[in-house]
């Protein structure tokens, strides 16, 4: 071999070489370069700004939990592909099916494999792959994407009420519109509208409905209005009567819309006094409790009557006979009147005109 032709490869294996190196340096941070040392003859490792690679000393400044070292920093590195049409032309061959609910189609010729990934790679041969994606409102069905009406109540409408409200039985109703998806999600989809007469609210018992509202009104009952009472003093009328103010509410038009409340007041005649009484400044006045017995106590043989007054009312009561052999006496305790049944028998043989005989 003339010298000529050895230079040539002896420059051939050199450029090799350098080629070789620039590699290695890339992507390993490999380096023929010195290793650094230190004063006393050690290595140092050169680390700063590296996460990866050799560190000038035989060791490594760490490794990559994801991608490739480039210079010292950890990469990922882009997609050779994400989709067929970029490794090449090819060519859908078959029927289209369904999957996952879109499109798929045994695709032929070029293809990209593990596409977009780091390690996706353009290659030739047959792979089902996606070839259209439903929309959300389409779902797969022989093949092809097809429109769906509806997936649920909400897309064929919102229920709502409609028209005006009206009053029936003191209540509000309405009209209420509601939507109902049937068969959803499915190429028979369909929407229905069903509007019906609905109850919407009851009015309160202060409220009457008219005109589709509840409207507050003034009164339903006279006791809504007030309690009837006495009003102001007592005052004597002659001499045995007492008087006063006496206040009466009532309620008109009870429980419409026109109702109001009246109030009244007129002198109405409140007490008579009785025997022994009389008024004075509103008040019946006269004698305090007493009792009077006419046979002196319990005698049972003789007729007798007790009389006085008991919270200033007059009383007057006369021993009675009870059956033929009971006698009823009323006899006196201080100011206060009592009775007691005494048996006419033993002493006595029978009662009679309120004694024992």
């Amino acid at each position: 071999m003339s010298k000529i032709k050895w230079l040539i490869v002896i420059i051939a294996v050199i450029i090799i070489l350098a080629i070789v190196f620039l590699v290695a340096k890339q992507y390993t941070g490999f380096s023929i370069a010195p290793k650094p040392v230190n004063p006393t003859g050690n290595c140092v490792p050169q680390c700063s700004g590296k996460q990866c690679g050799s560190d000038g000393c035989s060791g490594s400044c760490g490794t990559c939990t994801s991608g490739q070292c480039y210079n010292g920093v950890c990469a990922v590195p882009a997609p050779r592909c994400t989709v067929n049409s970029q490794c090449g032309m090819g060519n859908w061959i078959g029927n289209p099916v369904c999957l996952n609910g879109s499109v798929y189609q045994n695709y032929t010729g070029a293809i990209c494999i593990n596409p977009g990934t780091a390690n996706s790679a353009c290659t030739n041969g047959t792979i089902l792959s996606l070839k259209q994606t439903c929309s959300s409102s389409q779902i797969c069905s022989n093949g092809a994407c097809v429109n769906v009406k509806c997936f649920n109540n909400s897309q064929c409408g919102n229920n709502t009420w409609t028209g005006n409200p009206i009053c029936q039985g003191g209540m509000i109703f309405q009209n209420y519109t509601s939507y109902t998806c049937l068969s959803p999600g499915t190429i028979n989809s369909s929407c229905r509208t069903t509007t019906s007469l609905t109850w919407k609210q009851n009015c309160s018992s202060s409220q009457v409905c008219s005109s589709g509202t509840c409207i507050n009104i003034i009164c339903s009952s006279n006791s809504q209005c007030g309690n009837n009472t006495w009003t102001g003093n007592t005052f004597c009328y002659g001499n045995l009567s007492v008087f006063q103010n006496y206040t009466i509410y009532t309620c008109l038009n009870p429980g419409t819309l026109n109702s109001s409340c009246r109030v009244n007041s007129s002198v109405i005649w409140k007490q008579g006094c009785t025997n022994g009484q009389y008024c004075l400044n509103g008040t019946c006045i006269g004698n305090s409790d007493s009792c009077s017995d006419s046979d002196g106590g319990i005698v049972p043989n003789i007729l007798g009557n007790v009389t006085g007054y008991k919270n200033q009312n007059f009383y007057y009561n006369m021993d009675l006979c009870i059956g033929n052999t009971t006698l009823m006496e009323y006899y006196c305790s201080g100011t206060q009147k009592y009775s007691t049944n005494i048996s006419c028998t033993g002493n006595y043989s029978y009662c009679n005109l309120g004694r024992c005989i």
